[in-house]
């Protein structure tokens, strides 16, 4: 068979594999119309690729590894993807995937398409941060997993701390007002809320 049609094969079947279909919050379309209104057609459109292909990363990883997608879930704090329950190798391999595609694409599109490139290299550097539930996080925790289960609160608590310095060390130092606290009260919030689903 042509690779076009096996490809068009292939993404049929899997996307089979999200039976109770994708959710997007309203919000995000709120966001994503701004976002129109406001920047260059061109930013929006290389973000949203960056995403895409961060997520189908993943999304690829967790079907490859023998896993199941049955929820998409897109809002605010950016796409999560409710799964069967994965083993600490699964995690680990699945949580990798997103930022090395990210990196991939940036290699890739360097050269080609410069503004998405870029998109991408933002988008994998900033989900290798080791804070849960970003990726980074996610693979220290189940790497932390199999050795003790208290580890893995002691590592959340020793991140936040650091965030939370980090994030005063800034505002002192370059005087840029208080962006960067709400950004980390949002990653906290987002952290609090990842371990309670």
């Amino acid at each position: 068979k042509p690779f076009g049609r096996r490809l068009r094969i292939f993404a049929l079947k899997y996307l089979k594999t999200l039976k109770s279909g994708i959710h997007v919050c309203p919000e995000t379309y709120y966001i994503l119309c701004i976002s129109l209104l406001l920047l260059p057609f061109e930013v929006v459109i290389s973000w949203m690729i960056s995403v895409i292909i961060h997520e189908v990363f993943h999304y690829l990883a967790i079907i490859l590894t023998g896993g199941r997608v049955n929820i998409l879930q897109i809002g605010l704090s950016g796409a999560q993807m409710i799964t069967n329950p994965l083993s600490q190798l699964q995690e680990i391999i699945c949580a990798s995937a997103g930022p090395l595609g990210s990196f991939l694409a940036f290699v890739v599109f360097i050269k080609v398409f410069p503004m998405t490139a870029f998109f991408c290299l933002i988008h994998g550097a900033y989900n290798i941060i080791p804070l849960y539930p970003l990726d980074g996080g996610r693979v220290i925790r189940a790497l932390l997993e199999s050795i003790n289960y208290k580890a893995v609160i002691i590592f959340d608590r020793c991140i936040i701390i650091l965030l939370i310095l980090a994030c005063i060390y800034i505002v002192l130092r370059f005087a840029l007002g208080p962006i960067p606290l709400i950004l980390m009260t949002i990653m906290i919030f987002k952290n609090k809320k990842a371990k309670c689903s």
